[in-house]
Order: structure tokens, then C-alpha cells, then sequence
């Protein structure tokens, strides 16, 4: 209802390109014809979620009814917001595609892990969220990230941020095949760690062990790299301060004279 008929050509070619990306990664196919509204502001949208019960949301799919519902303003900013909501809400019907009935059974970080994945450009942010959070040993345990996420929107950004970089690694590190058989022992009903020891042989607790090394790596990296500048740091030490010193000392007055 703005943006005109190029905003809407864009969010269709978006819609398209996204429905391609979680076909790739879950390898299902669409149950039938997708809804997607979208909203010219998030306070409209919001307006939309109050009546339904919803507390806070950018964006909301309702697999079981085809429907994906995002607010995205027409705008300079608007093919980023496009690639990044369109592309997830579609990820969240097509993951229910490929579970049905149990999709309310798979734990909400790997539901949101998926659809971030699905993302056509991720955030950024994810990224810098994980390391500073890693840094300061406040990654959320994922133990709690099973049933809900965070009600307050900085907790949630970073559960949002962990689901992705925890997709990604269990991606990198079992491959498609393990995130399709992940997503297969929780829709049989396993728990947060059983389905992970079924699915991978590690339960979720040594799979987030495994994760967290990964993740810390980059604070490592810098730390190794400040490490290895050492020798030089010395060596400035000893062409800089030491001259400055002795310089200090002979200018000094002895017995009050100069």
C-alpha cells in the first residue's frame, strides 16, 4: 500500500531469491502458495501484533497458514531490510513444510538459527554481538534458548545473534546432512540434548563447548596477534625509553649545581 509497483517488484524478486535459499538449505520443497504482507512501518505492524497478542516483533510468520507478515519502510534502506525479513519469515513456513506437526517440537534457536541463515544478507551485528558477549562471558546458555527467547530486545538480539552463529557452525562442522538430521530427532520429540546426541553424537551442552571455542576464536586471534607484536614493543621500549632516561638523568642538577 507504498512504495509503488517497483517496492513491490522488489520484495517479489527478494521473496523469490529467499524461497530458492531455504529450498537449498532444508531441501523441501513448498507445501502451497505463500502470503506475505507487508507494512510501511514497524509501529503499524505493531499495531497488527497487539490485536493478535503479540508483544514485539519485526516481522512474523504463521507457517500453518501460509502467511509471513514484515514491516519495511520504501526507502534507501529498504533492499536490506527486504533481504534480511523476507527471506527469514519465508524460512520459518518452509521449515514447517518439512516438519508439519512437529515443528513446534524443534527448539526456537534452531527454528531461528534456520530462518537467519536463510537471511539473504545477516546482519552484521550478529557477529559483533557473539564476540563482545563471548569476551565478557555473557553468551545466554543454550539450554535456555529452547522453549522461548528473551522477553527484553537486547537479550533477544543476542539469542537471535547466537542461533545464527550456532547454525553456521553445526553447517560448517556436520554439514547439511547433520542439520537435516538435527532437525529430524527433535521433530521425533527428543530433548534440547538428546536430540543433538542422536543426531551428531554430542549432546547439545558439548556441541555449544565446541561452538564457544569456535566463536572465541576471533578474541584469540587478536590476542595471539598483540602477542606476536612483543618483541617489538621491547625493542620500542629500548630505542625510545631508555634514550628519554639516560637524557633525564644527565640533565639532572648534582650537589645543586648544573
Amino acid at each position: 500500500y507504498q512504495g509503488g509497483e517497483a517496492f513491490g517488484q522488489a520484495a517479489l524478486d527478494v521473496a523469490r531469491q529467499g524461497l530458492k535459499r531455504s529450498r537449498e538449505l532444508l531441501l523441501v520443497e513448498p507445501a502451497g502458495p505463500i502470503d506475505i504482507y507487508l507494512y510501511a512501518s514497524v509501529a503499524e505492524l505493531q499495531k497488527a501484533f497487539e490485536m493478535g497478542g503479540v508483544a514485539w516483533a519485526g516481522g512474523q510468520a504463521s507457517p500453518d497458514l501460509r502467511v509471513a507478515l514484515v514491516a519495511v519502510a520504501p526507502g534507501p534502506e529498504q533492499g536490506l531490510e527486504l533481504e534480511r525479513k523476507v527471506p527469514h519469515e519465508l524460512a520459518h513456513i518452509l521449515t514447517y513444510d518439512l516438519t508439519r506437526e512437529r515443528y513446534n517440537q524443534l527448539p526456537v534457536w534452531l527454528r531461528e538459527g534456520i530462518a537467519s541463515r536463510a537471511e539473504l544478507s545477516i546482519n552484521p551485528d550478529y557477529a559483533r554481538a557473539v564476540a563482545l558477549a563471548a569476551e565478557k562471558g555473557a553468551l545466554l546458555p543454550f539450554e535456555t534458548l529452547c522453549g522461548a527467547f528473551p522477553p527484553d530486545s537486547g537479550s533477544a538480539f543476542l539469542a537471535y545473534a547466537q542461533a545464527e552463529s550456532l547454525t553456521r557452525f553445526l553447517l560448517e562442522r556436520y554439514g547439511q546432512a547433520g542439520l537435516l538430521a538435527l532437525i529430524q530427532a527433535y521433530g521425533d520429540g527428543l530433548g534440547c540434548e538428546q536430540g543433538a546426541q542422536r543426531a551428531l553424537g554430542k549432546s547439545l551442552s558439548q556441541v555449544e563447548l565446541d561452538w564457544q571455542n569456535a566463536a572465541l576464536k576471533s578474541t584469540g586471534s587478536t590476542l595471539s596477534a598483540l602477542g606476536s607484536f612483543g618483541p617489538y614493543l621491547v625493542l620500542l621500549v629500548v630505542l625510545l625509553v631508555v634514550p628519554l632516561t639516560n637524557a633525564f638523568f644527565l640533565r639532572r642538577p648534582h650537589n645543586g649545581r648544573k
